[in-house]
């Protein structure tokens, strides 16, 4: 069956029904074939959890403490990593600069207003 878009668009779930009870459905864009509509169908072969527990790692195999270890000294005696960690300390130290200097002047400010209301009421 051939079947133009703007149809396909208003009889969608007859074609749905129409392919899985098996016949073909072929969808058109102005009297051009372009998708044939077809029933799904899961795959065949299913996934076997476990099926590779059988295979043995060889000996020491995931024994990588040492290893982890001595990576961890490099990094932490490398000068690539010192130098993102004294900029990170930096910018914080920064924030907290901006953040009293920002309460200091709300405060002084808030004193401020009150020093001007108090002399408008003499």
């Amino acid at each position: 069956m051939l079947v133009n878009v703007l149809e396909a668009k208003t009889n969608l779930s007859k074609l749905m029904a129409a392919a899985v009870a098996g016949e073909e459905v072929i969808l058109a864009n102005r009297g051009q074939p372009v998708v044939r509509l077809v029933k799904y169908e899961a795959p065949k072969v299913l996934r076997k959890p476990g099926a590779w527990a059988h295979i043995k790692q060889p000996e020491g195999y995931d024994d990588f403490s040492e290893v982890n270890a001595e990576l961890w000294r490099a990094m932490e005696t490398s000068d690539i990593f010192a130098g993102a960690n004294e900029r990170e300390r930096q910018l914080k130290a920064q924030a907290k600069q901006a953040k009293i200097a920002k309460s200091k002047s709300a405060v002084a400010a808030k004193s401020n207003t009150k020093g001007s209301a108090k002399a408008r009421r003499k």
